[in-house]
């Protein structure tokens, strides 16, 4: 009886065991060592001024001198595209929508695309990843739409980003809200007037040649040797660099 008692005790607690690893799966399903590329290869620009369109470029209406403007104006919710994935993360059957708050969506990407233990020793690495992940959505939010099938912004898989509802964690957190007012972009001046660009900003986990693609890899080695998140993403986007949403703009007498 004794040992009956034993086996179905043991039979509870794997149950109970391959219940909890199937649910951390579920939850924190991370895109995996060979993570593909998610860009489209698109390297148009997108206005991401206030207005989102360039005729409505940021213009301080002040007298002559040098004012602080915002140039980047952060969209406040995306639109995700929910799918059951496979074990890549690669959509498969698809679910409905959902609108989240861009802010908390980036959060609850991040620690799917990224690994959260890097923070103990390579914190630059999340915070670059927390710059392209949300580059990548914000472009998709303003510019044009990486699920148009189904009106999305983007996806929940790997055609865009593993993105996991709740599944934010405290180092990606850090990494997230030390890159708040900062964006993968460019600033053009002129006549008073400062315009924000943004590309789409893809990364793949094995990419090796800097240029267009960053290599989620490569970000946590670039770390380990010192680069800071700004130095990271240069490296990774060949004439892309981090700027603030708001510039000193000089404005002409």
């Amino acid at each position: 009886m004794k040992k009956i008692g034993n086996i179905l005790l043991t039979a509870i607690l794997l149950s109970v065991f391959s219940f909890n690893l199937a649910f951390a799966d579920e939850i924190y399903p991370h895109a995996g060592d060979d993570r593909p590329a998610n860009g489209t290869g698109d390297t148009t620009p997108a206005f991401a001024g206030p207005a989102s369109s360039k005729n409505n470029a940021v213009s301080p209406q002040s007298e002559p001198g040098t004012h602080l403007v915002t140039v980047f104006s952060e969209p406040s919710t995306i639109i995700v595209s929910i799918y059951n994935r496979d074990s890549t993360g690669k959509e498969t059957t698809y679910i409905g929508n959902t609108t989240v708050d861009f802010e908390t969506y980036v959060k609850d990407v991040l620690p799917n695309e990224w690994y959260e233990s890097w923070g103990s020793d390579g914190q630059a690495a999340l915070e670059a990843g927390a710059l392209a992940v949300k580059t990548f959505g914000w472009f998709h939010v303003i510019s044009w739409k990486k699920d148009p099938n189904h009106n999305a912004n983007v996806s929940n898989g790997t055609n865009s980003q593993m993105y996991n509802k709740g599944s934010n964690q405290p180092n990606c957190n850090t990494a997230v809200n030390s890159m708040a007012n900062y964006v993968i972009g460019k600033v053009t001046f002129g006549n008073g007037t400062a315009t924000g660009t943004i590309v789409e900003t893809p990364y793949r986990a094995n990419q090796t040649t800097p240029g267009s693609i960053m290599g989620q890899y490569g970000t946590y080695t670039d770390a380990k040797n010192g680069l800071n998140a700004a130095q990271i993403v240069e490296k990774w986007y060949s004439n892309l660099g981090v700027d603030k949403w708001a510039k000193q703009v000089p404005v002409p007498n």
